[in-house]
């Protein structure tokens, strides 16, 4: 049983994109994305290194509300008069706006299956900030990319509704081609400083990261991302994270706002 398996990237049609946030600036509508793999791609991935009859999840309310997934893996024991041994690795998510119930347990189980790894490369991906187009450009003829997926945005509070393009996962969050040999939890990109906005960079400067660049159009996706008017910097700035600090996985089967 090789449990180094669990860990390896899915293809792009097993990870789906939810929607965080929405926002207006100079540029028009925009929605922050983040990435996520699917309950049927983890189950399938499940199957395919453990086996069906090797692995269960079971659920329980949360102490403070929501729901907890227990996922377990049956690990053979290779002794004598020893029986194999199930290892259960929990985690848990609060209900969800829409289809609170289900959501639940989608949203724990996909938190369990971190805990051993699958889909764990994908919080090295920071969140994708893209423009939201209306219905009428969402298929606009575009040769060149004949099969673009695009993701629903509809957030009434806001007035905001269209669709997103699917962003493009970067190459070391591909699958390798042929699969097999050796795999080991991809490294990490390069330092992502900030979301990614046309016209914008940054750098870091003691324990601050700066944004540079026509900063004031896109003020709303900085001030999500953690940046702040610094009056010292005369720039938008927010501290500089911890090498261990990390997002947590981004459940949710829901893409509306």
């Amino acid at each position: 049983m090789e449990l180094q398996r669990l860990t390896q990237p899915f293809p792009p049609k097993d990870v789906e994109w939810r929607v965080q946030v929405t926002g207006k600036n100079g540029n028009g509508a925009w929605a922050m994305l983040l990435p996520y793999v699917t309950n049927r791609a983890i189950m399938n991935r499940l199957d395919e290194v453990v086996g069906p009859e090797n692995w269960k999840n079971e659920f329980r309310p949360g102490a403070t509300g929501g729901m907890m997934c227990g996922l377990s893996i049956r690990i053979p024991v290779c002794r004598p008069g020893r029986n194999d041994e199930w290892v259960t690795k929990w985690d848990g998510a609060q209900e969800t706006a829409v289809e609170p119930i289900k959501g639940g347990f989608s949203d724990a189980m996909k938190r369990a299956a971190v805990q051993w790894g699958i889909g764990r490369y994908l919080y090295y991906l920071d969140f994708q900030v893209m423009p939201v187009l209306p219905a009428c450009q969402r298929q606009s003829g575009r040769k060149d990319r004949p099969k673009q997926r695009y993701i629903r945005v509809d957030d009434r509070q806001k007035g905001i509704s269209g669709y997103c393009e699917v962003p493009r996962l970067p190459d070391w969050a591909l699958p390798k081609e042929g699969g097999g040999g050796e795999t080991q939890e991809p490294e990490a990109p390069e330092e992502n400083l900030g979301p990614k906005l046309q016209g914008i960079t940054y750098r870091r400067k003691g324990n601050l990261i700066i944004a540079e660049g026509n900063t004031f159009a896109v003020k709303g996706p900085l001030k999500n991302a953690g940046f702040r008017w610094n009056a010292n910097e005369k720039a938008w700035a927010k501290p500089a994270p911890c090498p261990s600090g990390r997002r947590g996985p981004s459940g949710g089967e829901v893409v509306n706002a």
